[in-house]
């Protein structure tokens, strides 16, 4: 057996929706939340008008948006990797000596992965690996919203929230779990060595 089982629709997907998955939903989903808190959309609307309701303002319209979301995911990946994903990894390793001895992380494997396996393995990873982010960055901007309705007195926004915390972070917990023994299995089926890794860590 040489690639891991999948559907084939998944094969079909190009990156960017596995980008979107990862970035641009949790950054939707924060922006509607300041919209609530703090009405953002009057913004919008001074920007681009309230009397044009053409096509061609809705398609910028759209695209800014997504601009924008995109944007505020791409830097929301890199906060939620230093701070949750940091302690996350550390406390694994301190808990499981199997993690501790393995000096790659997710990221590394991935890689190795790319470059080595059949297309619709790297897919079923990619997915994986979307959804790994998504929970991270869901938590990260959740607490964010924690503080910023703290600031604002909105109790109970930030009780939602902080629930959306616990949970974000519980799914980023068990889903390293799950994303590491897959990518483990994977690696085995096409031959990747931690010398490999060691050599794919060097060239990055």
């Amino acid at each position: 057996m040489s690639e891991l089982k999948t559907w084939r629709f998944y094969d079909q997907l190009p990156e960017s929706f596995y980008d979107a998955l990862a970035y641009v939903l949790p950054a939707s989903l924060f922006c509607l939340a300041l919209e609530h808190l703090f009405g953002l959309s009057r913004i919008f609307s001074s920007l681009f008008g309230e009397s044009d309701t053409s096509l061609a303002k809705g398609i910028v319209v759209g695209f800014f948006l997504f601009g924008l979301f995109y944007v505020v995911g791409q830097f929301t990946t890199s906060l939620s990797y230093i701070t949750l994903a940091e302690i996350v990894i550390r406390v694994r390793r301190r808990r499981n000596k199997n993690e501790r001895k393995s000096k790659y992380f997710i990221m590394d494997r991935w890689f190795a992965i790319r470059a080595n396996a059949e297309p619709g393995t790297v897919a079923e990873i990619s997915k994986r690996l979307a959804r790994w982010i998504l929970g991270r960055n869901v938590a990260f901007l959740s607490l964010v919203l924690v503080i910023i309705a703290g600031f604002s007195e909105n109790w109970t926004t930030m009780g939602i929230c902080g629930g959306l915390v616990v949970i974000g972070i519980v799914d980023f917990w068990i889903r390293t779990s799950w994303i590491i023994s897959s990518m483990e299995i994977v690696l085995k089926l096409v031959g990747v060595t931690d010398d490999d890794l060691k050599e794919l860590a060097e060239v990055q």
